[in-house]
């Protein structure tokens, strides 16, 4: 019921960072991923062209929480998790462009494959082997 409520108050104003926090305060017991319909409330408003900054992020929280559930596809998952990462520090939350970079950075560190080739394009970048796309 809650979480309901919550969800009708980030549509109404998804730039009110108070109904997006109170919406994680209703989740608190639950992992993002599990919850019925999240990711798919959070798609509709995306697809509509809402780009809040509280919505991006709350999107990435449920793609890192995906991936620390073992999903499937890991490399998809990480990949959308990064753009928004991206877009955040680039476009929509400036001025915490460093801690994206940080989150980004950390996802990938945690999550990415760990094979030769990945290893190779870091050190050669000088441990930047980023994709300037992601």
């Amino acid at each position: 019921m809650y979480c309901r409520h919550a969800q009708d108050m980030c549509g109404k104003a998804p730039n009110n960072e108070s109904a997006w926090n109170y919406l994680r305060g209703c989740l608190l017991e639950k992992e993002l991923s599990s919850y019925p319909g999240l990711m798919q409330f959070c798609e509709r408003l995306y697809e509509g062209s809402i780009r809040s900054p509280h919505l991006l992020s709350f999107m990435r929280d449920i793609y890192e929480d995906q991936l620390e559930q073992g999903c499937e596809n890991v490399e998809a998952t990480l990949y959308k998790a990064l753009v928004l990462c991206e877009a955040l520090s680039m476009e929509f939350d400036t001025i915490r462009a460093e801690y994206w970079n940080y989150i980004a950075r950390r996802m990938k560190s945690k999550f990415a494959p760990h094979d030769e080739t990945n290893n190779k394009t870091a050190e050669a970048t000088g441990g930047a082997g980023d994709d300037p796309n992601l």
